[in-house]
């Protein structure tokens, strides 16, 4: 398996047919819309099912709620992604230098760069105290398994001597804040402020390499001074 082509996580089906197999695609499609541009707490279930062209009652039949909708959403979505990291992983047979590239270039790409997926942690930031359950599930399903994929090749890296001697719990976090940073920004400083700069792939070239800088193993005359 391999990332170097991005994924679509979620497209409606060819001629959005009403086909009763694709009509929760359709829906999760909808939602993702909806979230993206309302927030949890305006979106409706009623305007929800008019983006997917169903009645409210259909959204019934495969979700008991909004909540249980916003869930797949991110399990479908951001969730799917972060699976598809770890068995990127668990298949990869390179350093552990291009393993963390990889994963960092494809989150780079197929997250913070996507216009609809890169609004979602900004939008659990903010809903988070709001919606402690909605959060903890948000939790299990993306924070948690992207910090463990991160462990794990920070991990792979001191093995085989690639990398220095980290804090992997708290470095994971050291990689993850600027990722996260941009994309809090453009969900909402950059739609007020004109001109603001994001950074574009040159920021990420710079991130990406100045991590690997700071995880190179320190010379023994270095150390010693």
């Amino acid at each position: 398996m391999t990332l170097s082509q991005p994924v679509p996580p979620l497209s409606p089906p060819a001629g959005r047919a009403r086909r009763k197999d694709a009509r929760p695609g359709e829906l999760l499609v909808a939602a993702l819309d909806v979230f993206v541009e309302r927030g949890y707490t305006a979106a409706r279930l009623d305007d929800i099912a008019q983006r997917a062209g169903v009645s409210k009652g259909t959204v019934y039949l495969y979700f008991k709620d909004k909540e249980e909708l916003f869930e797949a959403v991110v399990r479908e979505t951001l969730g799917t992604l972060v699976a598809r990291g770890h068995a990127v992983a668990a298949g990869h047979t390179g350093t552990a230098r291009s393993l963390l590239r990889e994963i960092l270039s494809y989150w780079w790409r197929d997250i913070v760069n996507d216009p609809r997926l890169s609004a979602l942690p900004k939008l659990m930031i903010a809903e988070a105290g709001n919606f402690p359950r909605l959060a903890l599930s948000y939790y299990q399903i993306v924070i948690e398994p992207a910090r463990a994929l991160l462990r794990d090749v920070l991990e792979r890296g001191m093995r085989s001597g690639e990398f220095r001697a980290v804090a992997t719990t708290n470095f994971v976090q050291f990689i993850i804040g600027p990722l996260l940073y941009r994309q809090c920004m453009q969900h909402s400083f950059a739609l007020a402020v004109p001109g603001i700069s994001l950074g574009d792939d040159q920021f990420f070239e710079s991130f990406l390499d100045h991590l690997l800088r700071s995880l190179a193993p320190v010379a023994p005359e270095a150390a010693g001074t």
